[in-house]
């Protein structure tokens, strides 16, 4: 069963297969499971599509917002084709519909902590239909995200990785958690997805001055600064 969500677009052939010209009109419709039904336009402004179609799109619906927007669930969807001489013939499709976004949290470190060595990073990340989700870093000397772990399996509240820092330069960085889900939206342009980011100190928190080194100059620079106050 395909998954999707946001404006979700039908592509396909409606049209007179016996050449005789006698094609009348189309239906686009969907309705709720299991019960399938009852059946309502996908664009409520559209009853019938009066032009065949081939190898094209036949009608989108809007499932986020609006007249036709609908909750997270499975849908039947059905195409029905009509000709003047009293013949129809009817598609159907069953797909489900995902608009909520991931969960995707950092609960440790917290924002704007002091790390150095080996960090654990603990977190969730989940969705009911989950693709993945990446846990990456930039700062220092690292100009593009550089990733730290993935997974494709839902984690609440667990450890996501144990980030070895102890080759990195001391500097601000940013750790970012980013997770997708298999939805199709919005005509196949993404996924809902959810990113959370900290920033983070990282290096010996006794190095004041960052040079690398923990001696009395830190002391200095500290008293230096102390008594500076904020301009």
């Amino acid at each position: 069963m395909g998954i999707y969500g946001g404006v979700v677009c039908f592509d396909g052939s409606v049209g007179d297969s016996n050449g005789l010209g006698c094609f009348e009109r189309y239906v686009v419709q969907y309705a709720p499971l299991p019960a399938a039904a009852p059946f309502l336009g996908v664009d409520p402004a559209i009853d019938d599509y009066l032009t065949p179609v081939t190898n094209d799109p036949l009608a989108s619906w809007n499932t986020r917002s609006g007249a036709t927007s609908v909750p997270d669930g499975n849908y039947r969807v059905r195409v029905w084709g009509f000709d003047e001489c009293g013949n129809n013939r009817v598609d159907l499709k069953d797909i489900r519909i995902d608009n909520t976004a991931p969960i995707g949290v950092i609960n440790t470190p917290i924002e704007c902590a002091n790390v150095s060595g080996r960090v654990e990073i603990r977190g969730t990340a989940t969705d009911a239909n989950l693709a993945g989700w990446v846990l990456q870093y930039i700062g220092g000397d690292a100009t593009t995200w550089v990733t730290i772990a993935s997974g494709n399996s839902n984690a609440v509240n667990r450890v996501l990785a144990n980030w070895d820092t102890s080759e990195l330069r001391a500097c601000a960085y940013v750790v970012r958690l980013i997770v997708s889900d298999r939805a199709s939206v919005d005509c196949g342009s993404g996924a809902n997805q959810t990113e959370y980011a900290i920033g983070l100190n990282v290096g010996c928190r006794g190095d004041f001055n960052r040079d690398g080194f923990v001696n009395s100059q830190d002391y200095f620079d500290f008293i230096t600064a102390l008594f500076s106050g904020c301009q």
